[in-house]
Formats: structure tokens, C-alpha cells, sequence
């Protein structure tokens, strides 16, 4: 216990939030611009801290050490990419459910029951998650293999497939399938596997963007699943030096097949009468102010019609919001009710950017969340402070205050077991985490 105390308190002193601290190190992999072999790499320390461990379903306390590393060549417009990553718990408060953090893997085919023993047994905690051929120049960029996709409203992973997205004059065409995904860092550590992503996604998008605006239509195809039509719309006024105004504007119609009924990991499939199937929405506005170059404030709604985000709400997100963080116990497991059905959430962010010659960055941020739905009801205040020593090294530390009450006990039953509806649960808890690439 005084060895698990020490390792938390330690990995605290250090602070931290970097959001996906790794990015740094996938950014740094795709600028390469010398032919030749290179290299990057990064590693990630990162531990949770449940404020309340007490009661039913109870919040986890965990950490973990992540690495990874990647060598490439590049000559000219070609690139090849091979890297691995890896992590270990330093503690775990749930003796024995961490695996669904650090390492879950249910079979490629998702074929493993994650009730038993056995998702626990065949736990991933070192897997290759870049190999990728790509070729890009002004007009064309492909990648083909394993990568992280980026820059999409609803997929935020690494993926296993192909992305070709097609430039001319501010129009682009993007086509895009991925059989598996995996997420790595910020809590999370999943192999590649079916488990978002059953049958495979497709998504094709065209859009048009300049300095004013930005403008997608998409369209997202999962094989037996469902198919969903979306998009979105982003306008730019002014400038970040004085006054910017960025509006957001997302709409996303997923019609999901009666089939998917059968699909585990269909996550809130309790609600109601179980059945998702058919038309349903999710409508996203948000509303940011930059100005004097170092002060952002926002605000948001995100409204789901129906279960629209019944297997489109995991592995991506149009605001980036951290929609993993209820208790691993929680029916999910550990999806907050943003992607619930029905649910009705307003929001508020906010930093500032402080900039140093000597000490680098520092940026403080307080958002909040409130979140309603038949099924729960959430309010959440989070105060963060990142601090960019250079380039390569990051401290963060996040604060969140967060009351989840269920209003529908069967939607939160675990192993058979009920829970009284209407009595709150607090899932307050303290993230830090170091973050360093090279």
C-alpha cells in the first residue's frame, strides 16, 4: 500500500493533461522532409485519482507507463513507417478490471466474451500500431496499413486500412476504410480489433475550405451496421491578434440496421425497449472566441435524437471531448452520458496561454458539463493546467469535479446487479501525466 501511495503521489508532483501527448510524436514522424531513415519516439506516464473509491459501482484509481518508438524512411514522396508501443500498470484500485484500460483485447473478431476471465487473459500490452506505406505530394496523400486518422468528426483512433484524400483549390475528396482500431495514450491502451468497428467502416467526404470557411459532407458506412450521413460546417471571422469568431456546425443522421441488435458492445442498448434501430441524430453546435492571440472561451450544445451514438460515439468525437472517463464499473464500460441516448448536453470551455522565452507555456483551462438524459444526469467541472516546458516535454495536471446520477437502473447494471436510480455517484477524480517525445 505505502509502495502504491508513493507511486501515485510521485507521478502527481510531476502533474499533467497533455491531450494525447503522443500526437506530438506522430506529428513529428509525418514532417519529416529529408529523405532518409528517421526516427521518433515518446513515452507517456499517466495516473488517475478517484477522489471517492467507496460504495456501489465505484470509481477506479489506476496508472500506467506507455512508450513508444517508430523508424521510417523517406525518399522524396514515398514514406514507410513501422512502430510499436507498449505499456504497464504502476497500480490499480479495481484489482483486476484495469484491463480495460491498459491492454483490452476481445479477439480481433471481438469474439471473446469480456464477461470473463478470458478478455482479461488475453490482455494486449505490446502490439505494433505503425506500418504504413504513404505517398503524398500537393494534390494526393495515401496511407495504407496501420496509422492514426486524424482530423475527422468521428474517428479519432489509430486505424487499420487505408485514408486517400484527393487536393485541388480548396476542394477535397477523401475516401477511407478501416477494418480495426486501437486507442494508445490518454488512459487508454487497446489493440487493434473489431470492437468499434464489428464488420469494418467506410467513409467517403467531399468538402471545400478557405480562410473563411470550411465545409464537409460525409457519409459513414458500417458493413451490417448502419449507415450514417453527416455534416459540417465551420466559419472563421476575424483575427486571432485582436478578435476571432469560430462557429461549428455538425449534424450527423445514422440510420442503424435492426441487426445490430446483437452486436455486444452496443453500448446503452438497455434503454428503453433496446432498439435502436432505424433514423436517428445528433446535432452539434459550438461557439469559440479567441482574441489577443492568448484567452479562448466557447460554448457548446450537443444534442443526441434516438441512440445515434450506439457504435458512432466511442472512437471519435466532433468537439474532442473526453467521453471515457465514468467509472470502469459503469455499464460501457466507463462512457459518460454525452453519447447516451436522447441526451441533451451544454457546455463551456475556456484557457489562457501564457509564454515564456525561459519556461515555455502555461495554459489554464476551466470547463464544465452539464449533461441530461432518460437514462442519467451529469454535471462535471474540470480545471486544467498544461505546461509546455519546449517541445518535446509536457506536465499536465487535471482537476474534475463530476456527479453522475442514474435515472434508469437497468442501463447501469453490472454482472445482474442493480442499481437504485436517482442516488448520485460522484466520479470526482485527479489525472496526471507527463508526456515527452523526442
Amino acid at each position: 500500500m505505502a509502495q502504491k501511495l508513493l507511486i501515485t503521489l510521485s507521478l502527481l508532483s510531476l502533474g499533467l493533461w497533455a491531450q494525447d501527448s503522443l500526437d506530438s510524436v506522430e506529428r513529428s514522424t509525418e514532417s519529416s522532409k529529408q529523405n532518409g531513415f528517421f526516427y521518433s519516439g515518446g513515452m507517456e506516464l499517466f495516473n488517475k485519482n478517484a477522489t471517492t473509491l467507496a460504495g456501489s459501482f465505484p470509481n477506479n484509481t489506476y496508472g500506467y507507463a506507455l512508450g513508444q518508438i517508430n523508424v521510417g524512411y523517406k525518399y522524396d514522396n514515398f514514406e514507410v513507417v513501422l512502430g510499436g508501443v507498449g505499456a504497464g500498470l504502476t497500480h490499480d484500485s479495481t484489482k483486476g478490471l484495469a484491463f480495460n484500460h491498459i491492454g483490452f483485447w476481445s479477439g480481433y473478431h471481438n469474439e471473446l466474451n469480456p464477461e470473463r476471465s478470458s478478455a482479461r487473459d488475453e490482455a494486449h500490452n505490446l502490439f505494433v500500431h505503425n506500418a504504413y506505406v504513404r505517398f503524398q505530394n500537393e494534390s494526393l496523400d495515401i496511407k495504407l496499413g496501420r496509422f492514426k486518422q486524424e482530423d475527422d468528426d468521428w474517428i479519432d483512433v489509430y486505424a487499420e486500412g487505408v485514408n486517400a484524400i484527393l487536393r485541388a483549390r480548396g476542394l477535397h475528396l477523401k475516401l477511407f476504410s478501416t477494418s480495426g482500431l486501437a486507442i494508445v495514450g490518454s488512459g487508454w491502451l487497446m489493440d487493434y480489433e473489431r470492437l468499434f468497428s464489428t464488420y469494418g467502416i467506410l467513409n467517403a467526404e467531399v468538402g471545400y475550405a478557405n480562410e473563411h470557411f470550411k465545409l464537409d459532407a460525409y457519409v459513414y458506412y458500417g458493413n451490417r451496421e448502419y449507415i450514417a450521413p453527416g455534416v459540417n460546417l465551420e466559419v472563421y471571422a476575424g483575427d486571432r491578434d485582436t478578435l476571432k469568431s469560430t462557429t461549428k456546425l455538425t449534424a450527423l443522421f445514422p440510420y442503424h440496421h435492426k441487426g445490430m441488435e446483437g452486436i455486444r458492445r452496443h453500448y446503452f442498448a438497455d434503454f428503453g425497449d433496446g432498439d435502436s434501430s432505424g433514423w436517428n441524430a445528433t446535432l452539434v453546435a459550438r461557439q469559440d472566441f479567441d482574441f489577443l492571440r492568448h484567452y479562448n472561451v466557447a460554448l457548446a450544445v450537443y444534442k443526441n435524437i434516438g441512440n445515434a451514438n450506439a457504435r458512432m460515439g466511442q472512437p471519435g468525437n466532433p468537439l474532442g471531448l473526453y467521453t471515457l472517463d465514468n467509472s470502469v464499473y459503469s455499464h460501457g464500460p466507463a462512457l459518460n452520458a454525452l453519447v447516451a441516448p436522447d441526451a441533451f448536453s451544454a457546455l463551456f470551455f475556456s484557457n489562457i496561454t501564457l509564454s515564456s522565452a525561459k519556461a515555455g507555456d502555461f495554459i489554464f483551462g476551466l470547463d464544465g458539463r452539464y449533461t441530461t438524459a432518460p437514462s442519467a444526469r451529469e454535471h462535471s467541472l474540470k480545471a486544467h493546467i498544461d505546461w509546455e516546458v519546449d517541445s518535446q516535454l509536457t506536465l499536465s495536471l487535471i482537476a474534475t469535479y463530476y456527479i453522475s446520477t442514474p435515472l434508469e437502473a437497468n442501463v447501469w447494471a453490472i454482472n445482474g446487479a442493480s442499481y437504485e436510480a436517482g442516488k448520485a455517484l460522484d466520479r470526482s477524480y485527479v489525472i496526471s501525466q507527463v508526456g515527452y517525445s523526442f
